[in-house]
């Protein structure tokens, strides 16, 4: 007897598949959670943020963010205008060029996105969850600061380690009070654009990524880049 939970994937599948049209088969699949296989993607965008590379990924229909540590491999597989396979594998992908290969070790969107939990059926709105998170700043850029902390929330796109992780958060005005609090109320939406967040006075500081947190060398090397590693947290 086929497994009723095959089928109704498979069902599932065929049916986005042909509403797909022009999009990339390979895009549907890895939004259904299918991503197994590898894909060309073009690196159109690498930026130095402390200890980390912040790279985009673009091709199939697919914009990806992913984090990999700064060394000497991982800026030589992920070149910008090259062209890298992607594997969805481990923390956040493999990205192989040459011969040699570049783990990811966090993330931002669409992979949290997707990561989220369906909602429950209920005829009551549910409120949103919040909890306290404390943090430090670990780098900071025009662009984007890394807060390392306690993300308690974290766990409900399947994060582990949230005790202590590393959140991306733009350097704009809405998250300057978080940042400069270090401690702020943490919310989950199963749906919308803010999937994780800060409340901050302003509003929302949308988290925009994860990242595993960095070793003692990495986070020196932060330091000496500019990126604060002071205070509690």
């Amino acid at each position: 007897m086929r497994d009723l939970g095959s089928t109704a994937l498979a069902v599932a599948l065929a049916a986005a598949l042909g509403s797909a049209g022009c999009i990339s088969w390979r895009k549907t699949t890895w939004e259904l959670g299918m991503g197994g296989f590898g894909m060309e993607l073009l690196v159109a965008r690498l930026d130095e943020r402390g200890p980390y590379l912040d790279a985009i990924l673009a091709g199939h229909g697919l914009h990806l963010r992913t984090f990999v540590p700064a060394s000497d491999v991982c800026r030589a597989v992920l070149r910008p205008d090259s062209t890298v396979e992607y594997v969805e594998r481990g923390v956040g992908g493999r990205f192989e060029r040459e011969g040699q290969s570049c783990n990811s070790v966090g993330f931002g969107d669409p992979l949290i996105r997707r990561a989220r939990q369906p909602r429950a059926g209920s005829l009551q709105a549910e409120p949103v969850p919040r909890a306290q998170a404390t943090f430090r700043t670990l780098y900071e850029d025009a662009d984007v600061v890394l807060l390392r902390g306690r993300f308690p929330l974290a766990f409900a796109i399947g994060w582990t380690g949230g005790g202590d992780t590393v959140a991306v958060v733009d350097n704009v005005a809405g998250c300057r009070g978080p940042v400069e609090a270090r401690v702020a109320s943490m919310e989950y939406r199963p749906a919308g654009p803010n999937t994780l967040a800060l409340v901050g006075k302003e509003g929302l500081c949308r988290i925009e990524g994860l990242i595993q947190p960095p070793g003692p060398v990495e986070e020196n090397e932060a330091r000496q880049d500019g990126g604060s590693v002071s205070g509690g947290g």
